[in-house]
């Protein structure tokens, strides 16, 4: 059986207008890190877990610790998360420059 790698890939979303940041992470097949983002070379998992984070609601602060998670869990596990809508890094997201100024 090849060997499996865990990836984490990042994805932002508009989500009610607001841009906001996601996180997928799965195993797929084969062990090189240039694998291409098919979902052919995905192992489909048996169990999702979703997560979503708590304050800051930014879910880049725990991409490590759940990336550790579904790689000590093993194949057959994934996971979900998802950012507040608007909070995140960028000048588009709550608390950036342009939004400070046009709060006041």
């Amino acid at each position: 059986m090849p060997a499996q790698k865990v990836r984490v890939v990042s994805h932002r979303k508009t989500i009610n207008g607001w841009p906001t940041n996601s996180i997928s992470i799965d195993f797929y097949k084969g062990g090189a890190d240039n694998i291409a983002e098919s979902s052919s070379y995905k192992c489909k998992p048996n169990i999702i877990l979703l997560f979503i984070p708590g304050n800051p609601g930014l879910i880049e602060w725990y991409t490590d610790t759940l990336f550790k998670i579904v790689e000590q869990l093993g194949v057959g596990y994934a996971l979900r998360g998802i950012s507040y809508a608007g909070h995140g890094a960028g000048d588009d997201v709550i608390g950036s420059a342009d939004e400070h100024e046009q709060s006041f």
